[in-house]
Order: structure tokens, then C-alpha cells, then sequence
């Protein structure tokens, strides 16, 4: 069995139009080991 996390959720926010979310082991210059998009979300009016 592995330790550690299986699932994280994050909130993240952006002054432009978006960029990576970077997933690293035990830090933040530890190993990089998943990435994930955030994009700009625009609301309706």
C-alpha cells in the first residue's frame, strides 16, 4: 500500500490568462511529478 495523498483538490487564481498548477513530492523542489492546466475562467454578464 502507498502513502500519501490519492486525490487533492486546489483553488488557484490568475492575474492573466492561466498556467500550470505543478505537483511535487515532499516539496517544492522535490520531485515533479504531475501537472495540471489552469485555465482562465471568464463570467457571463
Amino acid at each position: 500500500m502507498a502513502d500519501g495523498a490519492g486525490t487533492f483538490t486546489a483553488k488557484v487564481a490568475s492575474g492573466s490568462s492561466g498556467g500550470t498548477v505543478e505537483l511535487h513530492l515532499d516539496s517544492a523542489d522535490g520531485a515533479l511529478i504531475g501537472t495540471l492546466p489552469h485555465y482562465q475562467y471568464r463570467r457571463g454578464k
